[in-house]
């Protein structure tokens, strides 16, 4: 998985928290890692920034899958958001750390 590291430049909003699962390491589907997370977890797992070329309003111009490969493949297999915000408790974040950790040990053994 690759994290996120915050640049001087670039402050957090603390609204998702971005990271990208690779399935090849782990040995399971992002669709599997989410619904572990979901169902085993209780930890919602936020699915936004769909590619804009994707939406309807661009598909109706002519846009399609396929136009942006990287980016379709980013967002579809890769790209999952945690619920971050700042009055978590540290409880919660380190619930969601080893809920993490969990989900890559017992999808790993799939």
């Amino acid at each position: 998985m690759t994290i996120q590291v915050e640049q001087p430049y670039a402050h957090h909003i603390y609204h998702l928290y971005t990271f990208f699962y690779d399935p090849k390491v782990v040995g399971a589907s992002k669709d599997d890692f989410i619904r572990y997370m979901e169902q085993v977890e209780r930890i919602n797992i936020a699915i936004r920034y769909f590619p804009v070329h994707l939406l309807a309003e661009l598909r109706a111009l002519g846009h399609q899958y396929g136009e942006c490969p990287v980016a379709e493949e980013q967002y579809f297999e890769h790209q999952i958001q945690l619920p971050i915000f700042g009055h978590l408790t540290d409880e919660q974040i380190e619930h969601m750390v080893g809920a993490v950790r969990r989900a890559v040990v017992k999808l790993g053994r799939a």
